[in-house]
């Protein structure tokens, strides 16, 4: 059997033609198909027959509504129909052209099989499966930014601030596990489309879009309960969000981009831009922040921790949680970082003292000037209030320690986490609240201030009790904010990690 339209052979049972796609059902007249339409010469006119195919798609899917006429893309497609049934004959066709019809025929080879032809019009569930990829060309995902893919009652989430999430989670995955990651079968190097993630359950570009969509929930929902709640953020905060723009304008020059736009959409995708990232910024401190409030003001009692432990204990001793006389300690230190000390004779490049015998990799001169240098902090404090505040303060202006931010504070220190010479200084039997002092370790000299001690359980069942209730907290800021995600919609532009 022949087709009216191309004369090329076909199935003796079939009715449209797989070389051109004609319905062999109707006369010839009544579908005209243009043959240089079905020529695709560019990637340009390969976006716009994919667009094509998607609103077919979408149409056919919104209840089989019969068009008025024809759209558009259809029209600039030069696919013309005469067909007077439903806009289900335009979505076959599409899939011929696009997707190709193989297996489509039925098992015995002498016909069409129905069920198969018909089965991709039957609606997708709405979920992080709905497409197996999400990447798109740069320039459509920029055409698509301003779509709105995801809701909360009284906001919504565009593709370009979708961007923004997406990434995120990326970095922080790959920052936080970058050790581990080929045991979690991740190459950054590859599409993240093309990969199944470990967790079993779709690619990994799934698993980080649904990680993002709930950032997303879960940073709005409780920004919108902190503005709810009349809760502002501290003017430190306050003034680093205010100064965002300028701050990655700045470095976007710094790093030769010609703008801040730039150099956001090369790490965060084509689809996004500097409103896209404050928007971001500001749900994040504002969120944040607001949470951190009200997790701090949970402060359990002593009454409130011996009754939660007593009616707990069988599943409080399942995680080790016990009364065995264990402590722990609340800790602050100023970190003076030891640095090598050179001569004038080793600065000209003399070799006089290269023999010198070095402690821990140094000089006795530098460890000296180190020591010296600490001594010189410590007696700072002392000539002031003497109060653990004021320590805080000297901590955050003079600690080389990664924790100088927060006032060097060290909480809930167990016997043996740290260096040996820190570690017993912390737990000495005599130790108690106020004590100061000064010890030295591999990294420098540590001046010390000893803030409080705590038997290992009444630590552990207070943040046990703490996380229940912000767990609550939680809970009730995601069920006031239920989302929708319209899955359809979503684009993401590509970024090369490679």
């Amino acid at each position: 059997m022949k087709c009216k339209f191309c004369n090329e052979e076909m199935p003796e049972r079939g009715n449209f033609c797989p070389i051109c796609g004609g319905d062999n059902s109707v006369q010839a007249e009544e579908i005209l198909i243009d043959p240089d339409g079905l020529i695709i010469e560019s990637d340009e006119e390969m976006d716009e027959a994919n667009q094509l195919f998607e609103e077919a798609e979408e149409t056919a899917e919104e209840e089989f509504e019969e068009p008025a006429g024809p759209s558009p893309a259809l029209k600039k497609a030069r696919l013309v129909s005469a067909f007077t049934g439903c806009v289900a004959a335009l979505a076959i066709l599409g899939i011929v052209l696009f997707a190709g019809i193989s297996g489509n025929f039925s098992e015995d080879g002498k016909g069409w099989d129905v069920s198969k032809l018909f089965s991709w019009i039957i609606p997708r569930e709405n979920n992080v499966h709905y497409k197996d990829s999400y990447t798109v060309s740069d320039k459509k995902a920029q055409s698509k930014r301003e779509n709105v893919v995801a809701t909360v009652p009284g906001a919504e989430l565009t593709n370009g601030q979708l961007q923004i999430y997406y990434w995120s989670q990326v970095y922080e995955f790959l920052n936080q596990n970058s050790y581990y990651l080929s045991y979690y079968g991740l190459d950054y190097t590859s599409p993240l489309d093309q990969q199944a993630a470990y967790s079993g359950t779709g690619t990994w570009q799934q698993y980080f879009l649904d990680a993002a969509l709930n950032m997303w929930r879960s940073n709005v929902s409780f920004a919108m309960m902190a503005k709810k709640n009349g809760f502002t953020m501290d003017a430190e905060t306050q003034k680093e969000v205010d100064g965002i723009r300028a701050s990655l304008e700045a470095d976007a020059k710094k790093k030769g981009y010609a703008s801040a736009d730039a150099m956001l959409q090369a790490s965060m995708g084509p689809g996004c831009n500097m409103d896209d990232y404050i928007a971001y910024m500001e749900n994040y401190y504002l969120g944040y922040s607001y949470f951190a409030s009200i997790y701090d003001s949970f402060k359990p009692t002593m009454e409130d921790i011996n009754a939660y432990f007593d009616a707990n204990q069988e599943a409080l001793k399942a995680e080790s949680i016990t009364k065995d006389g264990s402590y722990t300690v609340d800790v602050r230190h100023i970190l003076i970082k030891i640095e090598e000390l050179k001569t004038d004779a080793q600065a000209e490049g003399e070799t006089e003292g290269e023999t010198e015998e070095k402690i821990d990799g140094y000089t006795k001169a530098a460890w000296d000037a180190c020591e010296a240098k600490a001594n010189e902090i410590l007696d700072q404090w002392l000539a002031g209030e003497k109060t653990e505040e004021s320590f805080a303060e000297l901590a955050k202006q003079h600690s080389a320690d990664g924790n100088a931010s927060e006032g060097g504070i060290y909480t809930g220190v167990k016997k043996g986490q740290m260096l040996e010479t820190f570690d017993n200084w912390c737990f000495d039997v005599v130790r108690k609240e106020g004590d100061y002092g000064i010890v030295r370790t591999m990294h420098g000299y540590h001046i010390m201030y000893f803030v409080d001690s705590e038997e290992t359980w009444i630590t552990q069942t207070r943040s046990k009790i703490i996380n229940e209730e912000a767990q609550k907290v939680v809970t009730q800021a995601l069920e006031e904010c239920p989302m929708e995600v319209i899955y359809k919609k979503i684009v993401l532009g590509e970024v090369s990690l490679g």
